[in-house]
């Protein structure tokens, strides 16, 4: 039995990154362009309690902002880093995934934010 009503999931790009770049589920690295490294859920469920990190603030004014991806496509799911001293940021929403559905997380930099120095996210996902 699943105690905690969950399955964890997320992923880390340990590489010190700068612009926009996308991270797989339970892989390291980027993704950007190749959606076939997206994780297919394997059944239907909801994702939430999604939360990201990165390993360097973005600098006072620049922000990094990050978003669950739903087959190659953003979702409702994001939260925003932000500042010389926030590493991380929680959205509490909820995204629906169907059996096949691909999940990867999209960073997407604003200004000119410090590089990450590491990156990664995490959320729950609840089967149906």
């Amino acid at each position: 039995a699943n105690l905690i009503n969950c399955m964890p999931v997320g992923g880390v790009d340990e590489g010190s990154r700068n612009a926009s770049f996308e991270v797989a589920t339970f892989a390291g690295g980027a993704t950007s362009g190749r959606a076939d490294h997206l994780w297919p859920v394997p059944v239907s469920g909801n994702a939430d309690t999604f939360r990201a990190f990165v390993g360097r603030a973005p600098s006072s004014g620049d922000t990094w902002t990050v978003t669950l991806r739903k087959n190659d496509a953003n979702t409702a799911l994001s939260c925003t880093i932000s500042g010389a001293s926030q590493t991380t940021c929680t959205d509490t929403g909820a995204v629906s995934f169907a059996a096949g559905d691909r999940m990867g997380v999209a960073f997407v930099e604003s200004g000119t934010a410090a590089h990450t120095l590491g990156a990664g996210w995490s959320a729950c996902f609840v089967p149906d």
